[in-house]
């Protein structure tokens, strides 16, 4: 005959604690092949153990951000969050070198192949001049990527947010920022790095990493 009576809190409480064991004993080998690569002293990597991007030591999390979409709509830093992202910064009339950084990125994204739907583009424009030139090159060249807009104060604030070493978006547009599925910028792609590098960086944190 089934036992119908209604489980106990304290069986509750190990039956969770079971559940969450399990799940720590699933994520702990991602979580750390997935730190040892990024933080570990240097005596302890593998000799092959290369990144191409410029590493952002400690990560940091992309707070207190406040974004608009194309369209007014005001946005935050949890549009970051679920999935690998791309991330340019620069004005809005696109030259020659934002063509060259969105195309680059595009490459890569699509260099990934099946992975390709856990890593999303975004271009952040800091101004709105030209802006609809820059809406008809996405449409037509850059169907995936996300278009939106710092205003005012937001164009400082995402300034101070991905200035390191001394540089900074508004001084150095184009820079490709790496961020990770819970929000944080990894790493730093400048012009000189060839996109190969981006593909060989993304290529193994998505192989590590269950996330996203």
């Amino acid at each position: 005959m089934t036992d119908t009576r209604p489980a106990r809190p304290d069986e509750r409480l190990r039956a969770r604690l079971r559940v969450a064991l399990l799940l720590l004993l699933f994520a702990a080998p991602v979580l750390g092949a997935y730190g040892l690569y990024f933080w570990a002293p240097q005596d302890w990597q593998p000799v092959d153990r290369t990144n191409s991007g410029h590493l952002i030591n400690p990560a940091r999390p992309v707070e207190s951000l406040s974004l608009h979409d194309i369209d007014g709509s005001r946005l935050d830093q949890s549009l970051f969050i679920d999935k690998w992202t791309l991330l340019l910064v620069g004005p809005a009339r696109c030259d020659e070198a934002c063509t060259q950084a969105l195309h680059d990125t595009r490459q890569v994204r699509t260099a990934l192949g099946r992975h390709a739907p856990r890593v999303r583009r975004v271009y952040v424009a800091t101004d709105r001049a030209g802006i609809e030139q820059l809406q008809a090159l996405l449409a037509d060249a850059h169907p995936d990527l996300r278009l939106l807009v710092a205003e005012g104060a937001e164009v400082y604030a995402i300034d101070r947010q991905f200035a390191v070493d001394g540089r900074s978006p508004l001084g150095n547009p184009y820079d490709i920022y790496l961020l990770d599925p819970h929000a944080n910028w990894l790493m730093c792609y400048t012009p000189d790095i060839p996109p190969s590098g981006l593909l060989k960086d993304l290529k193994k944190l998505l192989r590590l990493s269950n996330i996203g």
